[in-house]
């Protein structure tokens, strides 16, 4: 399994994964923590942004993540 590459410059904050475990969505953070983005994954294309927020809840609620992973 290959290594995935988060986008540079920003950490890791919560990892949305699917029920055959694999990586659908990323919310990250600017090292100061009061900026978050969020991505969604695939193996193709590797990482898109969805867009940024204030908290990573409100991304999780504006861009439907939760729904998302469970009509996967």
């Amino acid at each position: 399994m290959a290594k995935t590459k988060y986008p540079k410059g920003e950490t890791p904050w919560v990892s949305y994964y699917d029920r055959d475990r694999n990586l659908r969505f990323l919310i990250t953070s600017n090292y100061k923590r009061d900026l978050y983005y969020a991505y969604s994954y695939s193996n193709d294309d590797g990482f898109k942004k969805l867009g940024k927020g204030k908290n990573p809840k409100a991304l999780e609620s504006k861009f439907n993540i939760l729904e998302s992973i469970d009509s996967c």
